[in-house]
């Protein structure tokens, strides 16, 4: 007798409750696909790229790439062509290939699949207006942009430094709002390296910042933000306090520890 393997077949059906989604995806958003809404009206599905699915203890099949098509083709009654597999892909990395998934997606994705620190990610994002790279990178403890988005994208973001990540953007927001023309990444870069020095203190910055608005200046670079961040925080001070060159210091044993290991992200 020959056992049949439905491995690899490419086949076509109208029943989409057969269909499951995966966690692995990012939400589907049919409102935001009239490009390929249209796509398919005009030429169907196209039998050259079907849905790649693997087949569920239930029965069902898992969509793994292909969900947003499945579902236009149910809103329009056609055929869904689709291959059933037993591999385990990356469906972020497939979609390299396509559009790339953006932040907001890889947010969605792991809070789905129940990682809380990216619902904490969402949330300190949405409150302070940072973006979800950046709030990773506060919320983790490192602002060195490489390692957060890698990171981030592969879901081993922890949020372990939450205290300060909510001091350095209680004071970002609080200069912003003295001087909407500093709003930059790099000022926020500057604040968060500035945190990193032990003898630094946050509200001596918001207050002196509250007594002279006039240096509030928009620079292009981290470092160029934090010589002014240090003219504002020995502002009316008898002890004046290094912070570019203790900041620059603080940085580099950072970073240092993060090559090497030591420090947990």
């Amino acid at each position: 007798m020959f056992e049949i393997n439905e491995r690899g077949t490419s086949r076509s059906t109208t029943n989409y409750a057969m269909f499951c989604g995966s966690d692995d995806n990012r939400p589907v958003d049919l409102s935001k696909r009239d490009d390929l809404r249209e796509s398919m009206k005009k030429y169907g599905f196209i039998t050259a790229f079907p849905l790649h699915t693997r087949r569920q203890e239930s029965g069902r099949l898992e969509v793994r790439d292909g969900q947003h098509r499945l579902g236009i083709a149910q809103e329009l009654g056609i055929n869904v062509w689709y291959t059933i597999g037993d591999d385990d892909i990356d469906v972020g990395r497939l979609h390299d290939t396509s559009r790339r998934w953006t932040a907001l997606d890889y947010t969605l994705t792991y809070i789905k699949k129940g990682n809380r620190n990216y619902a904490e990610i969402l949330e300190f994002s949405q409150k302070y207006g940072i973006s979800l790279i950046r709030s990773a990178a506060l919320l983790s403890g490192s602002f060195t942009q490489s390692n957060a988005t890698k990171l981030f994208t592969s879901g081993m973001t922890v949020c372990n430094h939450a205290s300060n990540a909510i001091d350095v953007a209680e004071t970002y927001l609080a200069i912003c709002n003295l001087g909407h023309n500093v709003k930059r990444s790099s000022l926020l870069a500057a604040i968060f390296a500035c945190s990193c020095v032990p003898e630094f203190n946050h509200n001596r910055l918001r207050h002196a910042a509250t007594r002279c608005r006039d240096k509030l200046r928009a620079y292009a670079t981290k470092e160029e933000y934090i010589r002014m961040l240090e003219a504002i925080y020995n502002y009316g001070h008898g002890i004046r306090i290094a912070l570019e060159c203790l900041a620059e210091n603080a940085m580099r044993a950072r970073n240092l520890a993060v090559k090497k290991g030591r420090m947990s992200l």
